[in-house]
């Protein structure tokens, strides 16, 4: 790619992959005298599909790790004044939530690989927070069978309540992390 753009005058590349972007990011920071510069869609209403583009968020500037915006995504979230008018709003949450906490969880406990439920099972949080976390991330953020009979879309109305007890998780499993996070994605500069 680097080879076949390097006399292009302008130069777009979109992506989701948060690997794919870090590289092209780090491609440009060593661009001599060049300016690069980085947005990112938002969605706006995920019911009629629209979206606005904006400047990168200030945390998937500043940090090389996807944790730190996913922190701040689900942070935002559980904090909003105001709750979204439709269960539309709330589909990509669980998703994130997902990735959230197999990040943390892969790090808190390297030696139990790709099993969610177990890492769960280690952290010291009340049974029925941990099954409603995990039954919340497996049905929600696998979009292969939405005629599951466990697939009751009125239950994402749950996720405000959910997404806080993924941060209660994350402070049981880390007080000290979590508070630093919390601080973190509080700044004015975390602001998106």
């Amino acid at each position: 790619m680097k080879e076949r753009t390097k006399d292009a005058a302008q130069l777009f590349i979109f992506t989701h992959n948060f690997g794919f972007f870090r590289q092209v990011q780090d491609w440009f920071c060593h661009l001599n005298g060049q300016k690069a510069r980085f947005y990112m869609l938002t969605v706006l209403n995920s019911t009629n599909r629209t979206a606005v583009i904006g400047r990168l968020d200030p945390l998937l500037e500043k940090f090389g790790s996807e944790y730190h915006y996913l922190f701040k995504q689900v942070f935002d979230e559980v904090h909003r004044d105001s709750k979204p008018a439709a269960l539309a709003e709330y589909y990509a949450l669980p998703n994130l939530a997902r990735r959230l906490l197999e990040s943390f969880l892969a790090f808190r406990y390297p030696g139990i690989p790709k099993n969610l439920r177990k890492k769960i099972d280690r952290v010291p949080l009340e049974l029925n927070k941990r099954i409603r976390i995990l039954k919340f991330v497996h049905t929600y953020s696998h979009g292969d069978k939405i005629d599951d009979p466990g697939h009751d879309l009125s239950l994402l109305a749950e996720t405000p309540q959910v997404l806080k007890e993924v941060l209660e998780l994350i402070k049981a499993e880390d007080g000290q992390h979590y508070e630093r996070m919390v601080e973190l994605v509080s700044t004015p500069e975390a602001a998106t």
